[in-house]
């Protein structure tokens, strides 16, 4: 990443830490300009309690990676074997939710954490929902 680049990256994130709690506070980059924070997922099954989960997540993660870990912390009822088959990526996806009501689903291939630091460089807020593709999520 070119000087001016990196510099934009280490702004935003130091404007992004000014305006958040700690723990989700995010580090500044490396050599290889990976950063990285904690970040909240919401997930709820049709007439459940909303649930939610805090992980760790490198800027480097696409949201497939992500998908991994967040159906191991949400779906612990499913066997590891079935947690570890490739079409079961297909099964859940990641929403980011802002309050006025835009909704978008993140392709296997973006960067969830990018995506959310984005969010304070357009002055939004949002969440990301973990859904299940086969039901319908009814949380806000």
């Amino acid at each position: 990443m070119e000087t001016s680049a990196r510099q934009q990256l280490i702004s935003l994130i130091q404007q992004w830490n000014e305006n958040r709690l700690d723990l989700f506070n995010l580090s500044f980059p490396d050599e290889n300009d990976e950063f990285h924070g904690v970040m909240r997922f919401y997930f709820q099954e049709p007439g459940e309690k909303v649930v939610t989960k805090c992980v760790r997540v490198s800027s480097a993660a696409t949201t497939a990676i992500v998908l991994e870990a967040l159906i191991s912390k949400f779906r612990p009822d499913l066997p590891p074997a079935v947690q570890l088959q490739q079409n079961i990526l297909s099964k859940f996806s990641i929403w980011e939710v802002h309050e006025n009501g835009d909704e978008r689903k993140l392709d296997v291939d973006e960067h969830p954490l990018i995506v959310q630091l984005t969010w304070h460089k357009d002055d939004r807020e949002g969440r990301f929902l973990f859904k299940s593709n086969d039901k319908v999520c009814l949380f806000f």
